[in-house]
């Protein structure tokens, strides 16, 4: 007993059971007794009826779903039972039309996972792409094929195109011309689920050719998180030099490139054009001279330190970035309901008046802590492997009891069109590549 208690029980003593008595009164309505505890309605320990009780003050059009403490507030002006809050609290907590329809205050929020880096010190060995699309069209070009070296220079390559026209036989086309050219085959690519690069023609070519291919889950752009931001310093860059004359963007590209690539980035003492070559190109003439000349074998050895350096820099964002977020997320679990964000689905619904989430829908394959399969609908023609961030936990509990929620409705966008060969002509690309540039047959 805390000494708090002892000392009420000394200066007031216990009270007596003819004074608790007094707190209950017996009424009869229509000839039956009705039980009161401070003049509110006793509900006994019956679970329907309480249940019941609740639904009327939750879930009827007049009362319009309020939350757990305005539920509470308003049956406790009437009814009482021993443990009513918690009872309310489990009871809208288990409703499934307050979890699809409302807004989430407290979303999952899962720690990041960083994306390992490369362990090569070849420049463009792990590489990541995107499109920067809807440009205005100069000679049937509207788009731009950005490709970055991911972990180890930063470095770009920008690629003009078409956005129509950009197939997954053209995209392979064009790492052909500007990227292998260049730097060989890359070890990694890392890219988002767009038709070119989800296609099966497009993965089983990057199979063949000994490339592995890491896609984004759907909706999620975090995934490949350097493309996308330096999208938007490209997209500043022609918006500063070229809002007056927006047919121009086409000739800026290579400025753009070569200026991106002359700049310092993430923390790295080197620019990507000296992680490549050892050196930085001239930009503006000298007004004296430079007198700089190491020997080949400090050149090399300096370039390789500039690499390793680059590779341990990019380690230690990525811990530095662990450290710096954390989470209480707990990850999901096989056969575990959830909701669906529909933020990003396409549906018949009007945007103003349309639920919050879609499901509940099964995870039926953990992909990763942060990644999960569901088995929705067969007829939503999109990809079923979803990020953490995307889902909520599906609640039902036994003060709620069952939910019969709405079936998910169809969605109004189409799958992205796929482009398929045989493996025959996999081959022939194969073996064109291996004559063209190494001068032999591999079959």
């Amino acid at each position: 007993m805390s000494p708090y208690t002892i000392k009420l029980l000394l200066d007031d003593g216990p009270s007596t059971a003819k004074s608790d008595l007094s707190d209950w009164t017996i009424d009869h309505v229509d000839g039956k007794p009705i039980l009161f505890y401070y003049d509110k309605c006793y509900v006994p320990q019956d679970l329907p009826i309480r249940r019941e009780l609740v639904s009327r003050y939750h879930d009827a059009p007049t009362a319009g779903h309020p939350g757990e403490l305005e539920t509470y507030n308003t049956l406790r002006v009437h009814y009482w039972w021993p443990g009513m809050r918690t009872f309310v609290k489990n009871y809208v907590k288990g409703c499934a039309y307050c979890q699809q329809f409302k807004i989430n205050r407290h979303p999952t929020r899962p720690a990041l996972l960083p994306i390992p880096g490369p362990t090569s010190t070849r420049p463009f060995a792990h590489l990541s792409m995107d499109f920067i699309t809807d440009l205005p069209p100069v000679w049937g070009l509207d788009s731009i094929l950005s490709v970055v070296d991911h972990g180890l220079t930063k470095g770009i390559i920008l690629i003009p195109c078409s956005k129509t026209g950009a197939t997954a036989d053209t995209t392979a086309t064009m790492i052909l011309d500007n990227v292998f050219k260049r730097f060989g085959l890359p070890d990694k690519i890392l890219s988002n689920r767009g038709p070119q690069f989800a296609s099966k023609m497009f993965q089983e070519l990057m199979k063949k050719l000994g490339i592995q291919t890491a896609l984004s889950t759907v909706y999620h752009p975090q995934t490949d998180g350097t493309t996308e931001h330096f999208n938007q310093e490209i997209e500043a860059y022609l918006s500063i030099y070229c809002t007056s004359h927006p047919e121009d963007w086409v000739d800026a590209l290579p400025t753009v490139e070569f200026t991106h690539n002359n700049r310092r980035h993430s923390d790295r003492k080197h620019t990507p054009f000296e992680l490549m070559m050892g050196v930085n190109p001239l930009v503006i003439p000298l007004t004296h001279e430079y007198m700089k000349h190491p020997s080949v074998e400090e050149r090399l050895g300096g370039l390789i330190n500039m690499r390793e350096e680059a590779l341990a820099t990019h380690e230690f964002a990525c811990q530095r970035m662990l450290q710096r977020i954390t989470s209480n997320f707990e990850p999901f679990k096989l056969g575990q309901k959830v909701w669906l964000e529909a933020r990003n689905l396409k549906a018949i619904y009007n945007k103003k008046i349309t639920p919050k989430r879609e499901g509940s829908f099964k995870i039926t394959t953990v992909l990763s802590p942060l990644t999960y399969s569901l088995n929705f609908l067969p007829t939503w023609r999109i990809h079923n492997a979803f990020h953490a961030l995307l889902l909520t936990p599906y609640t039902e509990n036994e003060v709620h009891g069952p939910n019969y929620t709405r079936l998910p409705v169809e969605l109004t966008e189409q799958e992205e069109e796929e482009w398929e060969v045989e493996s025959s002509d996999i081959e022939n690309v194969v073996m064109a590549i291996n004559i063209t540039c190494y001068g032999k047959d591999t079959r």
